[in-house]
């Protein structure tokens, strides 16, 4: 195979603040997108069609208008040979590679890479004619073109005298992995790459022309990235990452990027809207539980000061994207949705989202998922005692069990402080509750964010949290929290508000909250000097808002960190073990044109210092005295576990008790701890188990406990003092952190 190679537009990779980051802007990928082929990666945008190939480069604030270089196959000529090629051949996509087939004896493939979209010309023998090789495409581009029509390496496009698009050298190879420079030129509405006519004539067939078309420049982060959202789905067990890229102030995408649950990416770039003269932006992300598919809202208007309107699209556990749902299509401006999702099976799989209508209040509607996933309407949801000022809406990820889906948003004072309110709104959409207030005398509260898992209709909790302004005359932020308490009829506040982050004179803004079962944690974007914030989270206990542990950082250095966006996995039965989660956020440059750029990275809910230690002392039938998960405080899922009791056993009694605080009995071959605390189980084969969720709190490190099971009605009595009893080890388990 002979390849001429590389027409390319390339794109410098932006520096990670953390090393264990990713950056899902940095993946790169093809996909259908309302019948058309969109392809992308960092700092290119592509349309494949068959009138031609369209790159856009994503200049954001950059440019006013979306720039753009159009390329379509004309010929390929040898001499005075010429095979010329129409516009009729529609591209196919398979996998990741875009293909016409141009006839047998020419195929033209395009594939995106992480530094622009490689081109291919493969021509299956050697052309008619003597001379050089040449293949020509129409070229026309808004951007500024060289002015020479020499032949060259490379090609540079400008916008405003800054590098745009990149068109590198030709390389070809053959079948036999031969190589050869060639080169290129741009003139007269054409661009043409070039092959020396011997190395043609010795080549060996098929011969590929391979070309890559990305951007260039000094763009440190590969374009303007904004706004990244984030959801994890609980079946497919695996993120969906989204955030809008700005190509010019009227134009801007939304991408996605999966991941795997230790935030690994899965797959291509997904482009999920795209249009000419279309700012799509601020997305949000949540799923659809028992279908293999995400859901992705955001706004769409015709500039980057809109007005908007908002819209929802599907993307499948292998990235394809629905159709669009137009959500909200007033004359009004509609901004800022949010998502929450259903996380009980068999409950109809809808989604509830929120918005702000400018002057109107919070809107919402419920997004119901066909049977192939595709989003239609499930009706409105109407938000009673919402003002026309209120703003900033914010759902929890999910209903949990209980389908209640607890909403907050900022409810501006006027002349008075800037409140939050908050509402209570069940699975199909009815709202259950009038706005209860929640406020700081004295003090504006802003930007709020909310998560939980209601497992009881009856009686569930949230946690809220908020940035609100420091006593005057400071102008900075902290960031405080409360617990919400539903007791079946009634929303009210639990505990709050409790500072989370309140650094004096130190300004804490945009708080993110996700709810892990025994264990919460918020994050926040805190100021380290002029407009450089460095990214921070923290464990808090979720029904007192204690903090249980000190500030962990995400990112710190290299410019302005937030719009962070939690994920993780969802806390049934009151918290996974070791529950993982993903944080993604922005990170602007410090420096003009301040440029933004993706990143993320995995947390885990624990850091496993908890152990266990057996003391000996089983006996008999007694089996293997065990814990489920490592005993840290925020373990929401941590159990008392007995495996390998006699299996002719009915029942085991937990006892619980602490070092010391009662002397050892020896029996025969046993060690009996005293009773203390006691919790009889049913047996099945052997096995059973007792919950018992941690705390989050801080003063329980360290504390230990001396566990052992009794089994009655065993088949042997190792023990004198009790017909038929077994006994298992004792465990000695120590709380970590």
């Amino acid at each position: 195979m002979q390849a001429l190679r590389r027409l390319s537009f390339l794109a410098p990779l932006a520096l990670c603040a953390a090393a264990s980051a990713q950056s899902p802007l940095h993946s790169f990928g093809a996909n259908e997108l309302d019948g058309a082929l969109r392809a992308g990666g960092p700092g290119w945008s592509a349309k494949l069609a068959a009138s031609g190939v369209v790159v856009h480069p994503l200049l954001g604030a950059r440019a006013a208008h979306v720039q753009h270089l159009a390329l379509a196959l004309e010929s390929v000529e040898r001499g005075a040979a010429k095979r010329r090629y129409d516009r009729s051949v529609a591209p196919v996509l398979d996998g990741q590679r875009i293909t016409y087939v141009r006839g047998p004896e020419l195929v033209e493939w395009y594939e995106p890479r992480a530094d622009g979209l490689e081109q291919s010309f493969v021509l299956a023998s050697r052309p008619a004619g003597d001379g050089d090789l040449v293949v020509r495409l129409a070229f026309e581009t808004s951007l500024a073109a060289p002015t020479t029509a020499a032949w060259s390496e490379r090609i540079e496009l400008r916008h405003a005298g800054e590098r745009a698009l990149a068109v590198s050298a030709v390389l070809g190879i053959d079948a036999a992995g031969r190589t050869c420079a060639g080169d290129l030129r741009a003139s007269a509405g054409a661009l043409e790459l070039r092959l020396p006519a011997a190395f043609v004539d010795s080549a060996s067939y098929p011969l590929v022309l391979d070309p890559l078309y990305g951007p260039g420049g000094p763009l440190a982060a590969g374009g303007d990235a904004a706004a990244p959202a984030l959801a994890r789905h609980p079946l497919l067990d695996q993120y969906l990452a989204a955030w809008q890229v700005d190509l010019a102030l009227d134009t801007a995408e939304i991408r996605a990027q999966r991941l795997d649950a230790s935030g690994a990416l899965l797959g291509s770039l997904v482009t999920v809207d795209a249009a000419s003269q279309i700012y799509s932006a601020a997305p949000a992300v949540g799923f659809e539980r028992d279908k293999a598919y995400f859901v992705v809202a955001y706004q769409q208007g015709p500039l980057f000061a809109g007005p908007f309107d908002i819209a929802t699209r599907s993307v499948s556990g292998l990235g394809g994207v629905s159709a669009e749902l137009a959500l909200a299509s007033t004359t009004a401006n509609e901004l800022a949705p949010c998502i929450g999702s259903e996380a009980a099976s068999g409950q109809g799989d809808a989604s509830l989202v929120l918005w702000n209508q400018v002057g109107n209040g919070i809107k919402g509607a419920r997004v119901v998922p066909n049977a192939a996933g595709v989003p239609t309407l499930g009706g409105a949801i109407t938000i009673p005692g919402t003002a026309g000022d209120d703003d900033q809406p914010a759902l929890a990820r999910t209903g949990g069990s209980a389908g209640l889906f607890l909403a907050t948003w900022r409810a501006p004072g006027g002349v008075a402080v800037d409140a939050l309110r908050a509402t209570l709104i069940r699975r199909d959409g009815i709202v259950l509750t009038n706005p209860l207030v929640i406020s700081v005398p004295g003090i504006n509260a802003s930007t709020p964010a909310v998560d939980g898992y209601p497992a009881n209709a009856a009686s569930a909790r949230w946690l809220v949290a908020a940035a609100i302004t420091e006593q005057a005359p400071s102008t900075d932020h902290d960031v405080r929290a409360w617990s919400l308490q539903w007791n079946g009829t009634a929303l009210s506040i639990a505990t709050g508000p409790v500072a989370v982050e309140n650094g004096v004179n130190d300004d804490e803004i945009e708080p993110a909250v996700l709810w892990m079962g025994a264990k919460a944690f918020v994050a926040w974007s805190d100021e380290s000097s002029g407009i450089s914030y460095d990214a921070y989270f923290k464990g808090v206990d979720p029904n007192t808002c204690v903090v249980c542990e000190s500030a962990t950082a995400l990112a710190t250095g290299g410019g302005l960190h937030r719009s962070i966006a939690l994920a993780g996995e969802l806390p049934v039965g009151g918290g996974a073990a070791s529950a993982l989660g993903l944080a993604v956020w922005e990170q602007i440059d410090a420096v003009l044109p301040f440029d933004g750029d993706i990143w993320s990275r995995a947390i885990t809910a624990t850091s496993d210092s908890g152990s266990t230690q057996s003391l000996g002392g089983g006996c008999g039938g007694g089996g293997v005295n065990d814990v489920e998960a490592n005993p840290s405080i925020g373990t929401g899922a941590f159990a008392f576990y007995l495996s390998g009791a006699d299996p002719s056993s009915p029942l085991a009694l937990l006892n619980i008790t602490a070092p010391g605080a009662g002397v050892p009995i020896g029996c025969g071959a046993c060690v009996w701890e005293p009773f203390f605390i006691t919790q009889l189980r049913p047996l099945v084969a052997g096995s059973t188990s007792f919950p018992l969720a941690i705390p989050c709190d801080p003063t329980a490190v360290g504390i230990q406990l001396v566990t052992q099971w009794t089994v009655v009605l065993t088949s042997t009595t190792p023990c004198p003092l009790g017909a038929n009893i077994s006994l298992s080890d004792r465990l000695l388990i120590t709380l970590g952190s």
